[in-house]
């Protein structure tokens, strides 16, 4: 998570970052972190997470911490980290969109943005492969727009197309890539096509066979080229001015799993709620959550049965605690 209506910047392939001033970028809490292990990642918010399936682990890249960006590599298995960082990778990096491409075999990385010195903000939309441990620039001749205030979760891989599709910010866009090549994706309304938004939640939906997408409290799915609105009166809501929430398909579960929902910048409010998706209809799971947060990354762990939540920033500073839930248990 189209009569695509997008601004199409032509030939963006060669361009790594478009410039737009920082007056919008939120100010973010700056108290003590939370420190889950000594061997980690450091507590940050907004880093790119994807299961590798190819090489049996989750993939962790990039990111911000209260001192800078990051653009350092770990995985993470069987409960351990490991620091696999390396000269040639992405530069830094937060809220990057990181996916596993069962086409092409390997996680695919896109975009994402980093502010300098003088708190100037760049948009990226360069592409990555990590493959075998290793990352590897794929230069593509076009690329999906970028968009201001619209970070990562909006990439999904889907099973039956046997192509990654990346939801632009925006004015709806939708795009697909296989094989190195990204393509805008033709579409039409079913009952409707999704407002512009600045914020929302994609997933491909296995057992039914979409795409999904959670904007504000509406719920719209993607098949065949066309969207229909499922909205319903009992949904979650993802907050147009904040962020915080993640949605993910639980295998084990058999169905999509989000977590978080929204944090308001306005008046501080972190959301621990958990909710699934699942033959048209949004449940509220009633469990002991992990603790209000936002900007965390969550990934489904295929190897060891369970979604992963990870880092954020909680209401006492950024985290690099670990959170997983299994069976509808958070621990």
């Amino acid at each position: 998570m189209l009569l695509v209506a997008f601004l199409c910047l032509g030939g963006m392939g060669s361009f790594d970052a478009i410039h737009r001033s920082s007056a919008s970028i939120a100010q973010l809490p700056t108290a003590s972190p939370t420190v889950s292990a000594i061997s980690s990642p450091s507590p940050r918010w907004d880093a790119g997470l994807a299961y590798d399936a190819r090489d049996g682990y989750v993939v962790l890249f990039g990111g911000e911490t209260t001192a800078s960006f990051q653009n350092d590599t770990w995985t993470y298995v069987n409960g351990t980290w490991a620091n696999i960082s390396q000269a040639q990778a992405p530069s830094q990096r937060v809220a990057p969109d990181m996916i596993y491409d069962g086409y092409d075999r390997y996680v695919l990385l896109f975009g994402g943005y980093y502010t300098n010195a003088h708190g100037s903000q760049f948009l990226l939309n360069d592409t990555w492969a990590f493959a075998n441990g290793t990352w590897s620039r794929i230069r593509t001749t076009t690329a999906p727009p970028v968009s201001p205030g619209f970070g990562e979760g909006r990439m999904a891989y889907d099973v039956a197309d046997h192509c990654v599709y990346l939801l632009t910010g925006g004015a709806v866009g939708l795009w697909t890539y296989r094989a190195g090549v990204w393509s805008p994706a033709a579409s039409v309304a079913g009952n409707g096509l999704p407002p512009p938004r600045e914020r929302g939640n994609v997933v491909y939906d296995p057992r039914n066979g979409y795409f999904l997408m959670l904007e504000g409290n509406r719920t719209w799915t993607y098949s065949g080229g066309v969207w229909t609105n499922f909205t319903t009166s009992q949904a979650p809501r993802v907050h147009f001015g904040g962020d915080g929430d993640g949605m993910v398909f639980d295998r084990r579960a058999g169905h999509v799993v989000l977590f978080g929902c929204y944090f308001s910048y306005s008046n501080g409010t972190y959301v621990d709620q958990t909710w699934k998706y699942g033959h048209a209809t949004w449940t509220l799971v009633r469990t002991l959550n992990p603790p209000g947060m936002y900007s965390a990354s969550l990934t489904y762990d295929v190897r060891d049965r369970y979604v992963l939540v990870f880092g954020g920033i909680y209401s006492n500073g950024p985290s690099n605690r670990v959170w997983t839930l299994s069976a509808g248990v958070w621990s």
